[in-house]
């Protein structure tokens, strides 16, 4: 799950950025019975560079990135974690164009290596570009589901605000 609120549900803001990342699967880190501080920075080293999060992460807590980084961090730590579904809540709320883009060829690239991702967001165009499907919640139900290209922003917008479709999926 990569929450909505990175700073109260996401980050360990007093871990560096390699413990936020390796934390999801501290078994990779085992040598016999102790955590091996090496294979832990060995591995934030390497999910660093691919997620393009300045070296500093790997010294400073990561209070002191960059939202984008910030959420880049959290990505990383479910990468490594070898997740097959992921839950993202607005991974691109609060964050720069720049950093956006990166989450965006991340995943992009997730999917392209088959792993799902549950896309949740308010922003519109975002949900149409980075979808395969479309599902409308609205009270806690199911309002619609339809292939993204099939809708647009538009009919989107009214459905999600009631002045669409009221046939609900049972």
């Amino acid at each position: 799950m990569v929450p909505e609120n990175r700073k109260a549900d996401g980050c360990f803001f007093n871990f560096e950025g390699p413990k936020n990342i390796t934390i999801s699967r501290l078994k990779e880190l085992l040598q016999g019975p102790f955590l091996s501080l090496l294979k832990e920075r060995e591995f934030g080293e390497l999910f660093l560079k691919r997620m393009n999060i300045p070296a500093t992460a790997l010294e400073r807590s990561v209070q002191y990135l960059s939202g984008g980084n910030q959420q880049k961090v959290i990505l990383a730590r479910w990468l490594f974690s070898r997740a097959r579904i992921l839950i993202m809540d607005e991974p691109t709320q609060g964050i720069d164009i720049g950093a956006k883009l990166e989450v965006y060829h991340v995943i992009n690239e997730l999917t392209a290596s088959g792993i799902s991702i549950i896309l949740i967001s308010s922003d519109f165009p975002e949900l149409l570009a980075m979808s395969d499907r479309v599902a409308v919640v609205r009270d806690g139900k199911i309002l619609h589901i339809t292939e993204s290209e099939q809708m647009t922003e538009y009919q989107l917008i009214g459905m999600a605000s009631g002045a669409g479709t009221s046939d609900e999926i049972e």
